[in-house]
């Protein structure tokens, strides 16, 4: 079970837009997840947690201008030492990653389900 750090944020969403329709909606919102190593190499970065860094990473899925895709935003407090610093943004980076390299695929297919994508 996958433990709720206290000083995190970290929200994916993905969305899915159709050139030239009303087609506009959201997919997916949730939270992103991190591994136990990832936990644990965390609650040593927190410290005093007076600073917080902020990652986004995103992914376009399109086709002629329909398409959608996937945003992933990490947030982490940490201490205010720049080697603190430079580490939480790190890790957030290698989270969002992940969750993006996770869920694109997934929307990915969705689209093609919902006809807005050709199959490749």
């Amino acid at each position: 079970m996958e433990l709720k750090l206290p000083h995190t944020r970290m929200v994916v969403s993905a969305r899915v837009v159709a050139a030239g329709s009303q087609l506009d909606h959201f997919v997916y919102e949730g939270e992103a997840q991190m591994a136990q190593a990832q936990q644990d190499y965390y609650k040593q970065l927190i410290g005093d947690a007076n600073s917080k860094v902020t990652v986004s990473r995103d992914e376009a899925v399109k086709d002629f201008g329909n398409g959608g895709g996937v945003m992933v935003t990490v947030t982490l407090a940490c201490d205010q030492s720049e080697q603190g610093v430079q580490a939480a943004i790190s890790l957030a980076y290698t989270i969002a990653d992940g969750a993006v390299k996770f869920y694109a695929p997934q929307i990915k297919q969705d689209l093609i389900n919902r006809g807005i994508l050709r199959p490749a």
